[in-house]
Order: structure tokens, then sequence, then C-alpha cells
């Protein structure tokens, strides 16, 4: 029984829950090696194992699902940066290309302009 409450102290060096709640299990299964004390500190002792034990097992859960939604939420936000990263690169094509049509017709009037013969003297355009 000793050797299981040392077990089952929590943070210390030897601590081992899961053997200290197996051997707090045997010792009780055999009250009659027990005094009426003894038995209450092993049951108490259990009882306090058993809520560690299933605290951590809560912390645990509780890590996975953070992690899953942490990992969830990257891979959404890197969907997401795909998706504007493609519009932005769709954006600036046609960008590129509505300038090209732009420097296009200014070409086009610049070259109409100095076409046009300038009008004889005395008259008006």
């Amino acid at each position: 029984m000793r050797y299981a409450m040392v077990l089952s102290t929590p943070n210390h060096a030897g601590s081992d829950p899961v053997v200290a709640q197996r051997l707090l299990r045997e010792v009780l299964a055999n009250p009659e090696t027990l005094l009426p004390a003894e038995r209450a500190l092993a049951f108490l002792q259990l009882q306090q194992v058993d809520r560690q034990q299933s605290l951590q097992a809560d912390v645990r859960r509780l890590q996975q699902g953070a992690e899953r939604n942490a990992n969830e939420r990257i891979a959404q936000l890197t969907r997401r940066l795909t998706t504007e990263s493609e519009e932005n690169n769709r954006l600036k094509k046609a960008l590129a290309d509505a300038q090209a049509k732009l420097d296009a017709i200014a070409n086009i009037e610049g070259s109409s302009n100095n076409r046009r013969t300038p009008p004889p003297e005395g008259r008006k355009p």
C-alpha cells in the first residue's frame, strides 16, 4: 500500500498513476489485510487517482480538439489565401491587358494626330 501511495503522488519523480490504480485496487480487493483507517485511506487515494486520470484524459482530449481545430483553421486560411492569390493574379492580368489596350489606343490616336495635315493658310479647319 505504501508503494501505491508513493506512485499515486502527483509531481513525484516516480509517479505512475496507472500502476498506483492497479495496486490500490488489489489492496482494496483484500480488505481483511488492512485496518479500517488504511482501507479508507486507500479508497480515498484511489478516488483521487481516478479523478486525476479522468482530468488528464479530458486535458488530452481538449488539447487534441484544439489542435484539430487549429489545423482545420490553418487549412481553411490556406485555401482562402490560395483563392485570393489566384484572384489577385487574374486581376493583375486583366489590368495588364486593359493597360495594353489603352496604350494601343493612345498610339493609334497619336498616329492619327500626326497624319493630319495642317489646313492650308487662310482656311480654318
